[in-house]
């Protein structure tokens, strides 16, 4: 994450999370361009069918500099009752 594009960098979000893992509220603008124009890149999902499993990666970026704002990674455990989410922010 560009701790210098986002208002707070590690927001506690507690338990909040969103479908699409991005919480766009935290940003501010970028770094680079000072502008504020987000955009994902290298979206990449996989389905792990043995142990009912997604992981997800993409990134967020500046659609006016190619900055990397963040980087996601997400994976998603599916149980008989319940889902298990797990972000890593890098």
């Amino acid at each position: 994450m560009c701790k210098d594009c986002v208002k707070r960098p590690f927001p506690d979000r507690g338990s909040f999370c969103l479908e699409n893992g991005a919480y766009l509220v935290n940003l501010q603008n970028c770094s680079k361009c000072l502008k504020l124009d987000p955009g994902l890149e290298n979206y990449g999902r996989s389905v792990g069918e043995e142990d009912e499993r997604e992981d997800i990666e993409y990134n967020h970026i500046c659609k006016q500099c190619n900055h990397v704002i963040s980087q996601h990674k997400v994976r998603i455990v599916y149980f008989l009752i319940f889902i298990l989410f797990s972000v890593s922010l890098e």
